[in-house]
């Protein structure tokens, strides 16, 4: 068996981060699946002669697809052909995988990765249960400690009580110093920022399928701590699913803010035509208000040409929004413009959870000068990928490509920094305001003047 591969190069060098946890090393494993359980043992089905070919196929994969020829020759091929004998020695499934790990991250790059087929089987075993699980919260690391920041209304996590500026202490299975421990583990082994790590980590833990009771330690504004009990609601969004990438919930917000200011915002790109459809409609439905808001934060990226449809609607003549650097090609993201333009400000918000195609389309809208951005850097990984199957049942992430921004910066691993910077912190939570937002209500209102 060989690896499946595929020839449209739209197709394998467009599709970003979608499957980031993944490509985080093994250890996490267990926390993407959303369900507090540990992956069952593969140990039994350990074939080693399998797992040599699916080395070989990871070495001939990331040499066939890499960019940089001279990264490729000179440091990653020598180091797999130390490496092989290694695995050659493993006893295990983990010991086999962690040394691949260990050739993956040499590249010191993002989106490159192993998916255990035990993971595929749980993510399958979960989806028959009902599939991801929906609480309405979002933690983020604020002022050192795991932060609720937002607490969606008439969510489970909203009706048993919970509010932003809670702090988290722990989950069923993990406290807050495990969780921080794991995040950092993950920055020593990848190429995440701290505040990303714990902001994917932190989620992952609270997270559970549908119908599933979780049960949360929080502090509350008073200091007191309370135990949190309530049931995972059904997913919120449409399943999406696309190639070797899990089932991602796909949700698209949409609203008239008070003051005349439009809303957007959406969790993935992904789920082509109806997000397009969508936010074409938002764009038409907006035109007469003040402005409009497109909120980044938590996307977790998608598909690059997804970006390039919708920044049309904010160009006058044509734009290269980035471009690829592929192997033996460049290819530009070209942007042609939608009649009738959007003419009104345009404010993006962005934070440390904001990943690939979302990094994207914010940093080229900057470098464009179509939109002003508002809140924090958004996490550095930029790099366009693809998913493939190893003989052994594994998937491997793998990055297909370079990517600058129109104005040439190199986004991966910096991120984008925001126009505006705005600090997160308790005191604001707890006045149940969202600071992000209301900056860039204010500078879309001011701009009317």
């Amino acid at each position: 068996m060989t690896v499946q591969r595929r020839s449209q190069i739209w197709l394998s060098g467009l599709v970003c981060c979608v499957c980031l946890l993944f490509a985080i090393p093994n250890s996490f494993g267990s926390v993407f699946l959303q369900d507090g359980e540990t992956p069952k043992a593969d140990e039994s089905n350990f074939d080693l002669e399998l797992f040599l070919k699916s080395y070989d196929e990871v070495v001939q994969t990331v040499t066939e697809s890499h960019w940089d020829t001279s990264l490729i020759q000179e440091q990653f091929r020598p180091l797999a052909e130390q490496l092989r004998e290694k695995a050659a020695g493993a006893k295990s499934a983990a010991e086999f995988r962690q040394v691949i790990e260990e050739l993956l991250a040499s590249l010191k790059q993002s989106h490159f990765g192993l998916i255990p087929n035990t993971s595929y089987e749980q993510m399958e075993a979960r989806e028959k249960r009902g599939g991801t699980g929906y609480s309405g919260l979002t933690v983020r690391m604020v002022e050192s400690d795991l932060m609720v920041t937002d607490v969606r209304p008439d969510s489970p996590a909203f009706n048993a009580g919970v509010r932003p500026g809670w702090k988290l202490i722990s989950t069923e299975p993990a406290d807050k110093v495990k969780i921080l421990q794991q995040a950092e583990e993950v920055v020593a082994t990848s190429t995440l920022r701290m505040e990303t790590a714990a902001a994917l980590v932190a989620q992952q833990y609270i997270g559970a399928p549908a119908g599933r009771q979780v049960k949360l330690h929080l502090e509350d504004l008073t200091g007191t701590t309370r135990e949190i009990q309530f049931e995972m609601g059904p997913a919120v969004g449409r399943p999406s699913k696309f190639g070797n990438l899990p089932e991602v919930p796909v949700e698209f917000r949409s609203k008239l803010l008070d003051g005349n200011v439009g809303y957007m915002s959406f969790n993935a790109f992904l789920d082509a035509p109806r997000v397009m459809k969508e936010f074409t409609q938002a764009i038409d439905q907006y035109r007469s208000a003040d402005g409009l808001v497109i909120d980044l934060r938590g996307n977790m990226g998608g598909l690059m040409m997804l970006t390039m449809g919708m920044c049309g609607w904010f160009v006058d003549e044509p734009v290269d929004l980035g471009k690829m650097q592929m192997k033996g090609a460049v290819m530009n993201l070209r942007l042609n413009p939608r009649s009738p333009r959007f003419d009104k400000p345009v404010a993006v918000l962005i934070d440390e959870a904001s990943i690939s195609a979302a990094e994207v389309m914010a940093g080229g809208m900057q470098d464009a000068g179509t939109a002003k951005l508002f809140g924090s850097r958004t996490a550095g990984l930029v790099l366009p990928s693809n998913v493939v199957r190893l003989s052994n049942g594994d998937g491997l992430q793998y990055a297909m490509s370079d990517y600058h921004s129109l104005s040439g910066r190199t986004l991966e691993i910096e991120g984008v920094k925001p126009d505006v910077e705005i600090e997160v912190n308790r005191e604001s939570l707890q006045e149940g305001t969202d600071p992000v937002l209301e900056a860039a209500i204010q500078w879309i209102k001011s701009q009317q003047q």
